[in-house]
């Protein structure tokens, strides 16, 4: 984005002036940050990514400020339905990446992340005294290691130079900044379904999403359902048990679509005690709870029943990796630049992410829920 903001007769932004910049362009900002979270890419914590639209030259504020009512205020619109997910998932910033070729013959390479695990159940110590030795460890690592694979995605848009360069900021009058933005919703909204749906198989490929990564062969979690959706939330309640910091960690959220979230606020346990709607600081709005157990929803597929998933967020649980861009753009970059012949400026909103459970333990599903009646 160099290109795009260049002061007038001073030498240009200072990186750091560029950072903030592209942010605004792209339409995020960063809200806050939750110390207390797990894994996120400064120490340990999570951000909280929200769509920001009050631009440095102008735009609608959210609740207070002011705001030039002269003129036309872009937003994307568009929406078609509530995700939180994405918002509610810690980042990593992998960097650099592996990369191999997809085939002996292809140029492209796959980028993925390894991870290798023990070998079976760790050792237990013995109390010991001058006597006797410590137990000695016994533990193997797995043959192989685990290589979840990461997905691609990006957006081209394309607008003149001049008319980017010369109409205000903020504005459908600036074909590139509204472009951009609408490129970075839409790439977003992609990237939350293939959260739910990706299999790392398609063509190009993508990455495993929840559906896969629960599957037989990959970390082999998936539970069958029994016929009650309050059996089976409690059963996830207590199957979530990475090792987190040392001691082991439980369940931090439910995912699921939104027939799931239906089903589950109709149960008397759904309705009572620490259940309903309330404000949950990890994703900074409202989210339904389940017996105070966040219920964050994503494009699961309930074309014909739902998927329920458990899902520790911690330093060892489930987290969004990611390999360009910033946790505050949710791991988007935008590069552009400028035809000389044709003046016309080429921009692609882009990024690569993979969806990362740290431990096997950190994640469970619940499959075959009755959604008929929903």
């Amino acid at each position: 984005m160099d290109d795009y903001y260049k002061k007038q007769g001073d030498g240009g932004f200072s990186s750091a002036d560029k950072a903030a910049m592209t942010k605004m362009f792209l339409g995020f900002d960063k809200l806050g940050y939750d110390g207390g979270g797990g894994g996120g890419d400064t120490g340990g914590g999570i951000y909280r990514r929200e769509p920001f639209t009050a631009l440095a030259s102008g735009g609608a504020f959210r609740r207070s400020g002011r705001f030039d009512g002269s003129r036309e205020q872009f937003f994307v619109a568009a929406g078609t339905k509530v995700s939180e997910v994405l918002a509610a998932l810690p980042m990593l910033k992998a960097d650099p990446v592996l990369a191999s070729p997809i085939t002996v013959a292809s140029t492209t390479p796959t980028l993925k992340v390894a991870i290798r695990y023990v070998n079976g159940t760790l050792t237990e110590p013995a109390f010991y005294t001058n006597a006797s030795a410590p137990t000695a460890l016994a533990n193997t690592l797995e043959n192989n290691a685990v290589e979840p694979p990461m997905g691609r995605l990006g957006l081209r848009f394309s607008a003149l130079g001049t008319d980017a360069q010369g109409t205000a900021v903020a504005t459908p009058m600036n074909a590139l900044d509204w472009q951009s933005q609408a490129a970075a919703i839409s790439v977003l909204r992609k990237l939350d379904k293939q959260i739910a749906r990706g299999t790392g198989a398609e063509t190009p490929p993508s990455f495993y999403g929840l559906a896969t990564l629960c599957s037989a062969g990959v970390f082999n979690r998936t539970a069958a359902t029994s016929a009650d959706i309050e059996k089976d939330a409690r059963n996830l309640m207590t199957i979530i048990t990475p090792n987190g910091s040392g001691a082991g960690e439980g369940i931090d959220c439910f995912i699921g679509g939104q027939k799931v979230l239906r089903k589950l606020a109709s149960t008397s346990s759904g309705q009572n005690g620490a259940s309903g709607w309330r404000h949950d600081p990890r994703v900074g709005r409202l989210v339904y709870h389940y017996q105070g157990i966040p219920f964050y929803r994503c494009e699961c597929d309930e074309s014909t029943t739902g998927l329920l998933y458990g899902a520790n967020l911690g330093p060892t649980g489930l987290h969004l990796v990611y390999a360009t861009g910033s946790a505050e753009t949710y791991g988007l970059n935008v590069d552009s630049f400028t035809d000389p012949t044709t003046m016309i400026k080429q921009g692609v909103v882009h990024g690569a992410w993979a969806l990362i459970p740290w431990e096997p333990q950190c994640i469970y599903e619940i499959t075959g829920i009755s959604i008929a009646s929903l």
